[in-house]
């Protein structure tokens, strides 16, 4: 499904097969006659993504060619860049963030995966819990073997037919993140950062590193800053009240930290623990998805604790190769 959301500016829907998120908002912003367009965000490395994305291309008609910008590095997002760059491709991105790339090569790896697990209080082995499916194996240096990559910082521009972008790097839900801004049209390109309905995944997997959902907030108030009239999310239906969603997702995780304060009062507790304590908005039925929906919630969990021991509300204590946590 193909939809012009705003003049030059089209909606393709790209499918994400086997995940609760359903589609990808794909954004192809038409450039000038002779210019080449810019297509954001692309879907996962699979044959289904592809066919979809290049059968909505050939409607729209980018004539010219175009041109890729990535709001991040998530493989939803990311995953079809080989496919779908070529050499004359400008791919447009924030900064790569390798140190979260090596957290996510290691957590793949059953010794640190198993490690991690571990520290968490989960008594299975890696190898029993999941076999990663064939969209989230991916080379790296590969994905970014791109010779026309470049890099967009806080406050740099990007033209596209009538549109002055202004790029926000937007760092929480990913290292690397960025939203692009249209101040005329008051148009916000929001990637993962702004998601009606659904709170973006704030994960942490490295205890005691810079908190995610310390960036996310942060994030947040930046953004809550610009007058928006539609918010272009990478999920779900485009959004008209920009400030009032940010609030939504302040209280949200406002409540999540109160909430884990209080399981924290009642002494030390690994990430599972807590995690299977927290009043979960759903929760699957059959076994072994649950293990598996923990396991995501575990990293909520612990972006959660990891900002209460920034802010010296928690503490946390190492014993028989687990990590314990409670509050102060």
């Amino acid at each position: 499904m193909i939809e012009e959301i705003a003049p030059d500016i089209f909606l393709i829907r790209v499918p994400l097969p086997h995940t609760p998120l359903r589609e990808l908002n794909a954004y192809l912003l038409r450039g000038r006659a002779g210019e080449k367009d810019i297509l954001v965000d692309l879907g996962f490395d699979l044959d289904v993504c592809e066919a979809a994305l290049r059968a909505a291309l050939r409607e729209v008609g980018a004539k010219a060619g175009f041109d890729i910008l990535l709001t991040h590095f998530h493989l939803d997002h990311a995953g079809l860049l080989p496919r779908m760059a070529t050499a004359d491709t400008t791919v447009y991105h924030g900064k790569i963030p390798w140190e979260m790339i090596r957290q996510w090569e290691q957590m793949s790896d059953p010794a640190e995966g198993g490690k991690f697990l571990r520290q968490s209080g989960v008594e299975r082995d890696l190898a029993e819990i999941k076999s990663i499916p064939r969209e989230f194996e991916v080379d790296w240096r590969e994905m970014f073997a791109q010779s026309r990559s470049q890099e967009l910082r806080e406050g740099e521009r990007l033209t596209t037919g009538n549109y002055q972008w202004r790029c926000f790097e937007t760092d929480g839900h990913c290292e690397g993140h960025i939203c692009l801004y249209e101040p005329e049209t008051k148009l916000l390109l929001a990637g993962d950062h702004i998601l009606g309905h659904i709170s973006p995944n704030i994960t942490c997997y490295n205890m005691g590193a810079a908190s995610s959902l310390r960036k996310y907030l942060h994030s947040l108030d930046k953004i809550a800053d610009l007058d928006v009239k539609l918010v272009l999310p990478a999920h779900r239906e485009p959004l008209t009240d920009c400030r009032a969603r940010i609030k939504e997702l302040q209280t949200h995780h406002e409540r999540r930290l109160e909430e884990i304060k209080n399981i924290l009062a009642a002494g030390p507790q690994t990430g599972m623990e807590i995690t299977g304590k927290i009043n979960w908005a759903a929760r699957p039925a059959e076994a072994e998805e649950q293990l598996r929906f923990y396991l995501f919630a575990l990293g909520e969990t612990l972006a959660h604790i990891n900002y209460l021991l920034e802010v010296d509300q928690a503490e946390m204590t190492e014993a028989d190769g687990r990590l314990y946590y409670q509050g102060k």
